[in-house]
């Protein structure tokens, strides 16, 4: 584009064309239409002989054919280093990045945290008086905490709320203090129960879930523990505690991550009686085999 502007006096529309021109599959065609326009150009600026400006442009000719998958294969390439640089050396670091990246349309959050695991670091859930509102790093950059955000029923603008609210007036005490002071609906209560963002009350998932729609009645401009009775835990029955497979699936519902499992891991068994192995096992068997 800049070779025709000085050399031929294309104008920036001009030079614009003869760049789609290279990126079209029919760029041939395209740039024969502006052949006699770059011929007049250089004849008229620099008294250019016919010969040479043959020789110019036979060279932005074979240009069009290389320069265009050229310039985004290097482009791809050094996205693709920098991203493996920062993935070798720091694992937690790009984790997170791409978890607050989210959506990118290709790998799911799930097989992010999945990969991130296989590369030894650790992921935690949300957790209301530790986590932000999207992911973060803890423990001096090794480990993941996973941001409020991510929640079903949250977002973003509550997620910062809390937040917000946690850094003014200090960690919230219990689950009837987080509701006294952020306003919560019954599912987005229960959703935060349902991924362990309330397990820092001392309260197992199903407690507080148990006490997620009491706690919910209440209100700021409401007296202390009007219509929130239980949800300071004082009538919660003993319930049972959740298996890992429900852990897992409560983690998968609530925020679409299973942080310290993988769904398949609970069927790995059966899998592998029906002759189904993990990717880690392909090389056991010999080629075209099958799994």
């Amino acid at each position: 584009m800049q070779l025709a502007v000085d050399c031929a006096g294309f104008t920036a529309a001009e030079a614009d064309q003869l760049r789609r021109a290279m990126g079209s599959k029919r760029s041939t065609e395209r740039m024969q239409r502006l052949r006699g326009r770059f011929y007049d150009g250089m004849r008229a600026l620099h008294g250019t002989r016919d010969e040479v400006i043959d020789r110019i442009y036979e060279k932005l000719e074979a240009f069009a054919n290389f320069g265009f998958p050229e310039s985004h294969a290097l482009s791809f390439a050094s996205l693709v280093f920098y991203s493996a640089w920062f993935k070798l050396h720091h694992p937690a670091a790009f984790c997170a990045a791409l978890l607050r990246a989210q959506p990118m349309g290709f790998y799911s959050p799930q097989s992010l945290v999945a990969d991130a695991r296989r590369h030894g670091v650790v992921v935690h859930g949300p957790d209301v008086n530790a986590s932000l509102a999207h992911a973060t790093l803890e423990n001096a950059g090794m480990e993941v905490r996973l941001g409020l955000g991510a929640v079903r029923h949250i977002g973003d603008d509550l997620a910062e709320k809390l937040v917000g609210e946690r850094n003014a007036n200090g960690p919230f005490a219990s689950l009837l203090d987080l509701a006294s002071r952020v306003q919560l609906s019954v599912p987005q209560t229960e959703a935060l129960a349902t991924a362990g963002a309330l397990g820092c009350f001392g309260m197992s998932r199903r407690e507080a879930l148990w006490a997620a729609g009491a706690a919910a009645t209440q209100r700021p401009d409401r007296l202390p523990g009007v219509g929130a009775q239980g949800a300071d835990g004082s009538h919660i029955p003993v319930l049972p505690g959740m298996s890992e497979l429900e852990l897992a699936a409560a983690d998968v519902w609530a925020t679409g991550i299973s942080p310290d499992s993988y769904p398949t891991q609970f069927l790995r068994a059966d899998l592998d009686a029906m002759g189904c192995s993990p990717p880690t096992h392909w090389d056991r068997y010999p080629t075209a085999t099958g799994c």
